[in-house]
């Protein structure tokens, strides 16, 4: 991060900052109106954007940025602004296809040839625009990179391992993974990183002199807002920032008022900033031309349908058409939007999770510049607010479950405690806490208690990640605990995570002790260890095949369902006799003399 600030040039000849009156005399009303609305959403302060056409009418902060401090915000306090950061890979993706770096309609591993999704049709025929429109036919799964330190590249090529829920363009579905992919995508076709792009086709043509894109950055500024969240007490508490930086291109810039005050004035003057071209006019046109409907409808009918176009949504305000994108991380809820008919243009950040107050004052500046009666947004989004919860409490209260009364898990805990593993998301990790589980996955850590059968729920806490998850363990015909399954993605089959083997199972000091002749009835068997610490089964003259680490010291016969080979200790602690494990049955070998082995 730049360590000066760089001046404003304010068209309107003022701006305020820190919640000094706005100049507007259709927004004389506004700071006294911003005051009443942090106290009754209970957010300590909220950094505001208004432009018009050229002219900046406020870059200002209210409330506070730091509540222990009393550190007021202002419009040069900085803030992530999350999932705003998607129309900012999308324009620097454009300035990369205007020099003819990049095609949008191209398929996107012409440029990554290791990029797989899960199909072979997907991943031949999914483009850089269908990454950005939100139309590759995943859905979320945000689980994989919430929490998790995987750098970006491990990120995308996690892609080919989760499992989609509908073709290609067919809907619409939500993805940051599909954006980071865009963005890394970006800096391997210029040469660089998408956090380079940003950089020089972005911030420094517009002066952006205090935007970032990672949170170390954000924390080196003195002037930035801590994060809160609303507690049990409905008292904001701070709360740490999460890492997206490997997730970057879907959302991990940082930014002020006066910095998005200069990156809405681009887009609405159809990028042109200041007599300079940023953007090319038909960049701009691309980045709000409608691609994707969005299915959910909204309750209030003064918003119109909404489509995704690239980066920006499209929908309408009072019968105007209104281009916006929202954003929200742990402590940060955030909104950028424009009116471009009106050439009008509001950013807002609020240093608080989960917070509607970011639609309230956009709308209530739109009310006011525009000349219509206001609207109580406010009360009407707290009534649904609350319904919502009362809802939830009623069932909570009348103990509407699907719990089984009665029944018992089929293991100790002891047998489920490991590291289980799936290829796209990772390990999820079990251990025994003698009356219950506890999980974790990546940051997230919660205990998990028996729920019925073999179904252990985390127990309802909002501020844990877990918050009545459900795992459920399945065991192998054997009795083995040897999976759990967990509902990550609502919109895909429940996830199996394989149960890992100790590592120990792969180290040679461990193995060495299995390897000889073995007996087994008339059977004479050489076991040895490869190289790559894998040990080998060879039958006299007969097939020669690989064992798999199980658990303990037992192994699985590598193209033999169902078998597996366990070794055990005698009296004297050596291991001096094997069982073989069939569909059928079980067999008891000794350690052998070596002279009818096989060789």
């Amino acid at each position: 991060m730049k360590p000066a600030l760089i001046a404003i040039v304010f068209l309107a000849g003022f701006c305020a900052r820190g919640g000094e009156p706005i100049a507007e005399p259709k927004l004389a009303d506004f700071g006294a109106f911003v005051e009443e609305q942090l106290k009754l959403w209970k957010a300590p302060g909220v950094s505001v954007a208004i432009v018009r056409g050229e002219e900046l009418i406020a870059a200002t902060g209210y409330g506070l940025r730091n509540v222990k401090e009393n550190q007021p915000m202002t419009g040069r306090t900085v803030q992530p602004v999350a999932s705003v950061t998607k129309s900012m890979t999308v324009a620097t993706l454009a300035a990369l296809a205007r020099e003819g770096k990049l095609e949008w309609d191209k398929p996107v591993r012409d440029y990554l040839p290791e990029f797989r999704l899960h199909d072979e049709y997907a991943t031949a025929h999914v483009t850089p625009r269908d990454l950005v429109t939100h139309a590759t036919g995943l859905p979320r799964h945000d689980w994989v990179w919430v929490g998790s330190k995987a750098p970006r590249e491990d990120l995308v090529r996690r892609l080919r391992y989760l499992e989609p829920s509908a073709e290609p363009r067919v809907k619409y579905q939500y993805n940051n993974l599909a954006y980071c992919t865009a963005g890394y995508l970006g800096g391997r076709v210029a040469g660089s990183s998408w956090e380079e792009l940003v950089r020089t086709r972005l911030f420094e043509p517009l002066g952006m002199a205090n935007s970032s894109c990672s949170v170390n950055d954000l924390l080196k500024n003195e002037d930035h807002a801590l994060g809160y969240r609303l507690n049990d007490a409905e008292e904001a508490v701070p709360i740490r920032y999460l890492n997206v930086d490997a997730l970057g291109p879907a959302g991990s810039v940082n930014s002020n008022a006066e910095d998005m005050s200069r990156y809405l004035r681009m887009l609405i003057n159809k990028g042109k900033f200041e007599g300079k071209e940023v953007l090319g006019e038909p960049d701009v046109a691309e980045m709000v031309g409608a691609r994707m409907m969005v299915s959910e409808s909204d309750a209030f009918r003064e918003l119109g349908p909404s489509q995704y176009a690239m980066g920006l949504r499209i929908t309408t305000y009072r019968g105007r058409k209104m281009v916006q994108h929202s954003g929200a991380l742990r402590g940060l809820s955030s909104s950028l939007s424009f009116l471009p008919q009106e050439k009008l243009g509001v950013f807002v950040a609020v240093n608080r999770s989960d917070s509607s107050l970011t639609m309230v004052l956009t709308y209530a500046i739109y009310d006011r510049l525009l000349g219509l009666k206001e609207i109580d947004w406010s009360k009407r989004l707290r009534d649904r607010r609350d319904k919502d919860k009362t809802a939830r409490d009623e069932a909570e209260k009348q103990k509407i479950t699907t719990k089984k009364p009665g029944t018992m898990h089929g293991h100790l805990l002891s047998e489920y405690a490991g590291e289980y593993e799936h290829p796209g998301y990772g390990v999820f990790a079990v251990r025994d806490q003698g009356d219950a589980l506890e999980g974790s996955f990546n940051a997230a850590t919660s205990r998990f208690e028996h729920f019925h059968y073999e179904v252990f729920a985390a127990p309802k806490n909002e501020f844990n990640s877990f918050s009545e998850q459900k795992i459920q363990f399945l065991t192998s015909i054997d009795g083995d605990v040897e999976s759990v399954e967990i509902q990550f993605e609502p919109l895909t089959r429940a996830l199996t995570f394989k149960r890992k083997p100790e590592t120990r199972m792969f180290e040679p000091e461990f193995l060495t002790a299995f390897a000889g002749d073995w007996e087994l009835g008339v059977a004479r068997i050489k076991v040895s260890l490869r190289p790559d610490h894998r040990l080998l089964w060879a039958v006299s003259g007969g097939a020669v095949r690989e064992l798999q680490p199980i658990r303990g010291t037992r192994f699985a016969m590598k193209d033999r369902p169902g078998y597996s080979v366990e070794f055990m200790k005698g009296e004297n602690g050596a291991f001096d006799t094997v069982a073989l494990h069939t569909p059928s049955g079980s067999n008891l070998g000794k350690r052998g003399s070596g002279e009818s082995a096989a060789r």
